[in-house]
């Protein structure tokens, strides 16, 4: 099943968009009343008027100086934890009923993002031209704290300033209208139904949907190509780079990806070494069901080890002289191991453990898609309780309230197996259930 690949899209006509990203009318409508209350200077469109606004992924041609709306839905991950930044495999699936959602309109002076976050009721404000400078100045410029006032902000500004200055290939313009490859502006606002500090990606769904609006804001310029000559991955390079960079941590691709491509109702196994779905995994509704449980534990990977986990993996990974551990899991459990323990006296005792982890849940993604497909739950179950345990122990990235949730939900009859989810240090834990005994 993971040998399947999705074919390279290349050139092609734009794609209907996913079911997570649809809107309603009533709900575009409400969101642009918020937009025009924030932003009063045109006025708000009647209820007929509603239609005409242009949401992005949807059909018909509209003033570019509409605003215009994008969503990006938060993910939550059935198995395949701390493995995507190994070029491992991970088996995320979209929350489709938590999405966040960006209304946007170009600005006339081109160059300033101004934002309103309408949940938290915070405004910021932002010169691209002005951030761009910074970064060649100090390249380390927007990852730090205290490079912006306002929080949120980095999330906002930051996928607009890095689309312009990194992905959007300007070179070909013979116009010499000068305004014509500026920094384009814009008035944004920010509204999300993704729990912040949960684990399931709130921030990257805010980059992503920032994203696909300032694609859209240059979509008359080519993409700077990539070394293979291709540019069919310039979003998900750009949601990944500006998160990367303005949040300070340097992730995976799972999230990012996730929030762009994944379709309700199936999981999809990400390789995230080639960057495409290997296959897609489906949880019969009659049969099963993820209960998400919310700890309530906010986490901040900027805050906390999450780096030290990462660079013990690629310390491992020189140890044994591959890329990365993905390629040791390649070989199989017993095979990867013993790679492990001929390190002895070399590596790292805390080292190895993390390593340890990162060989058997890369393998523990790919027997999960033979038991779904076997519809075997007690074992799939049995399976996310062994990948929870090794998170607690070896990872060491859980916490006492993940630890009780999860053991909780194992306790009820309902439940197969249930784990920890997301960076860990909090957040949210996943049980998968029988339906009929899940009320919620």
């Amino acid at each position: 099943g993971l040998e399947r690949r999705h074919r390279r899209r290349g050139a092609q006509k734009p794609r209907s968009p996913p079911p997570s990203m649809k809107m309603a009318t009533g709900l575009v409508h409400r969101l642009m009343l918020q937009f025009y209350a924030a932003f009063p200077e045109d006025p708000p469109p009647t209820t007929a008027d509603a239609p005409s606004v242009a949401v992005l992924h949807g059909n018909g041609e509209v003033s570019p100086q509409k605003p215009r709306i994008v969503c990006a839905p938060g993910r939550a991950n059935v198995i395949g934890e701390h493995t995507d930044y190994q070029e491992g495999f991970v088996m995320p699936f979209a929350l489709a009923d938590h999405r966040c959602y960006v209304v946007y309109r170009p600005r006339p002076d081109r160059t300033t993002v101004r934002a309103f976050a309408a949940d938290l009721d915070q405004w910021g404000e932002a010169d691209l031209a002005s951030m761009a400078e910074k970064r060649r100045a100090d390249p380390a410029w927007g990852s730090r704290k205290d490079d912006f006032e306002v929080p949120f902000l980095r999330y906002v500004a930051g996928p607009f300033e890095w689309t312009r200055t990194e992905i959007i290939d300007v070179g070909g313009d013979s116009s010499g209208d000068a305004a014509a490859t500026a920094y384009r502006g814009c008035d944004v606002l920010l509204t999300s139904t993704v729990p912040s500090g949960g684990g399931v990606s709130s921030s990257s769904a805010i980059v992503v949907a920032c994203t696909v609006a300032a694609r859209d804001a240059y979509r008359e310029y080519p993409l700077v190509k990539t070394a293979d000559g291709v540019d069919d991955d310039a979003l998900l390079r750009t949601a990944c780079e500006a998160e990367w960079h303005y949040s300070g941590v340097r992730g995976g691709i799972m999230d990012q990806f996730a929030s762009l491509e994944a379709r309700p109702g199936k999981a999809m196994v990400i390789d995230c070494r080639t960057r495409r779905v290997a296959c897609e995994v489906e949880f019969p509704a009659d049969e099963v069901r993820f209960l998400v449980i919310n700890t309530n534990v906010k986490h901040s990977l900027a805050d906390s080890p999450y780096a030290k986990r990462r660079e013990a993996c690629e310390r491992v990974a020189a140890l044994a002289g591959v890329p990365m551990l993905r390629d040791l899991s390649d070989l199989g459990d017993a095979a990867a191991l013993q790679k492990l323990d001929e390190l002895e006296g070399r590596i790292d005792p805390v080292d190895k453990r993390r390593a340890i982890h990162g060989v058997l849940e890369n393998n523990r993604v790919r027997r999960a898609v033979e038991l779904a497909k076997q519809r075997d739950w007690p074992a799939f179950g049995r399976l996310l309780d062994e990948a929870h345990a090794s998170l607690r122990d070896l990872y060491d990235v859980s916490c006492p309230e993940l630890d009780a949730a999860c053991q909780a939900a194992r306790e009820a009859d309902a439940c197969y197996g249930a784990r920890m989810m997301g960076g860990g240090f909090g957040g949210c834990a996943i049980a998968l259930c029988r339906v009929g005994d899940v009320d919620v």
